[in-house]
C-alpha cells in the first residue's frame, strides 16, 4: 500500500549538482546568485563555486553542521570577499568540530601584540587605569 501523505518519490526538481576543487558535489548557484556576487567584487571564475553567502547585514556568512546542529557564522565584511574567504577555510574545521577558533577567542592586547611588538606592553596598562578610574567614579 502506497503512503500518500508521504511520496516516496520528489516531484521538484533538484538543482544541477557541479563540482568543487575539492571534488565535492554541491549545488550549482543560479544566474542570478552569480550575478549577485559578481557585482560584490568576487570574481566570475569562482562565483559558481564560491562558499560564501551575502548576508543582509552586510557580512559573508555560512551555515555549517556543528555537533549542536546547523548555524550559520559570519566571516566579514561584504567589502573584503578574500579576506572572508580565507577566515572561514581557515576556521572551518574548528567550527565544525563545535570549537571556537582561535582566532575568535583571542583577546583584544594579543591581536595588538601581532600587529605591532610591545603594543600590549603600553596597551594593558592603559585599559587597567581606564577601567579603574570608572570605578573610583561609581
Amino acid at each position: 500500500m502506497v503512503n500518500k501523505a508521504h511520496p516516496t518519490s520528489v516531484s521538484a526538481k533538484s538543482k544541477p549538482l557541479t563540482t568543487t576543487a575539492d571534488n565535492r558535489k554541491v549545488p550549482a548557484r543560479s544566474q542570478d546568485g552569480i550575478e549577485k556576487l559578481v557585482a560584490l567584487g568576487v570574481p566570475r571564475a569562482l562565483a559558481d563555486t564560491f562558499p560564501l553567502t551575502p548576508h543582509s547585514t552586510g557580512r559573508w556568512c555560512k551555515k555549517l553542521r556543528t555537533p549542536h546542529g546547523p548555524k550559520i557564522f559570519y566571516f566579514g565584511a561584504l567589502a573584503d570577499w578574500q579576506g572572508a574567504v580565507d577566515r572561514f577555510h581557515s576556521e572551518k574545521e574548528d567550527l565544525v568540530a563545535g570549537r571556537t577558533p582561535v582566532a575568535r577567542n583571542c583577546p583584544l592586547w594579543w591581536s595588538l601584540e601581532a600587529l605591532e611588538p610591545g603594543c600590549s606592553a603600553r596597551y594593558v596598562p592603559w585599559v587597567n587605569a581606564r577601567v579603574v578610574a570608572s570605578r573610583e567614579t561609581l
